[in-house]
């Protein structure tokens, strides 16, 4: 990139000499920043306002100035690796916004106006201080990919279940302590990782999420698995890698002979649960019969 201010303090850049730094990359009016040590941002910036793909990735910067609404054509902003604290309310503004990409920084909240991003697919906000998400974000009904890892949320955001165009989603590193029976509600979830979470048990509703090809909840304290859970059958293994498609479950206090029959793979598994399936079933019939004959 030809822009090389000092370090640390906004470069005294004119929205001319901005401009020269613009590029057409893949159709796109992008603008790259990464790696400047900024503090803040040349007022300049806010006069390009054609550019479409705006990376600001391993800076310093703390805040984000309102004046970031006047972009009204951003498509993409990259905000990896600063300081952020917050998002301004402005934000909203950015209606043509697709993806935004703010991991690593110190956020410990997001405005409810970033609901007004309704053309918004892609939410990435990894490591950070999440405790939760306004309920107002029900409103981003194309979200199909949102990366909440490595916060401090606790629990799943109750919005979330409402993102019904999910097709990912990573709640991973976040001490949660259960996923809730409204998970059923996200249909077209394909990968769902909650691994390193303090889970117990997963929802029996979570075997109606048909289209799962990768479900990690590795590194929890899962001792056992719903029955129907060979409803799943996209899943297409037992997965060894963290990178794998398929099930993550290994790494769990899993009861025998659970852990055993997960060792021998995928079908064994699932085997598995139709016998206990027709012996919960056999059960109940002999039971009903007890009950109606008198004993």
């Amino acid at each position: 990139m030809g822009v090389s201010p000092s370090r640390g303090k906004s470069p005294a850049l004119s929205a001319r000499a901005l401009r020269k730094e613009l590029k057409y990359v893949h159709r796109f009016v992008s603008l790259s920043l990464e790696g400047l040590d900024l503090t803040e941002l040349p007022s300049s910036l806010f006069e390009l306002r054609e550019v479409q793909k705006l990376g600001l990735w391993r800076n310093r910067l703390t805040t984000m100035p309102s004046a970031t609404g006047r972009l009204e054509n951003l498509v993409v902003l990259g905000l990896d690796g600063n300081n952020l604290i917050a998002f301004p309310a402005e934000i909203g503004m950015l209606r043509k916004l697709k993806a935004l990409f703010a991991n690593r920084n110190r956020l410990v909240e997001v405005p409810r106006e970033l609901a007004k991003c309704q053309s918004l697919e892609v939410l990435s906000l990894s490591s950070n201080s999440l405790r939760s998400l306004p309920d107002d974000l029900v409103a981003l009904r194309k979200l199909r990919k949102l990366n909440l890892s490595a916060n401090a949320l606790g629990r799943v955001p109750r919005c979330v279940m409402y993102m019904k165009a999910l097709t990912f989603l990573d709640v991973s590193y976040n001490d949660i302590v259960g996923l809730p029976d409204s998970v059923r509600e996200l249909q077209r979830l394909e990968t769902l990782i909650a691994e390193r979470n303090r889970l117990e048990a997963l929802p029996a509703s979570i075997c109606e999420i048909t289209r799962l090809e990768t479900l990690n909840v590795d590194y929890n304290q899962i001792r056992t698995v719903p029955l129907d859970l060979d409803q799943l059958v996209r899943l297409p293994r037992i997965a060894n890698h963290p990178v794998d498609r398929g099930l993550h479950i290994r790494n769990n206090p899993l009861a025998d002979p659970l852990a055993a029959v997960v060792d021998k793979g995928l079908l064994a598994l699932f085997d598995c649960l139709e016998g206990w399936r027709k012996l919960r079933q056999l059960q109940s019939k002999s039971i009903s019969q007890l009950s109606t004959t008198g004993y």
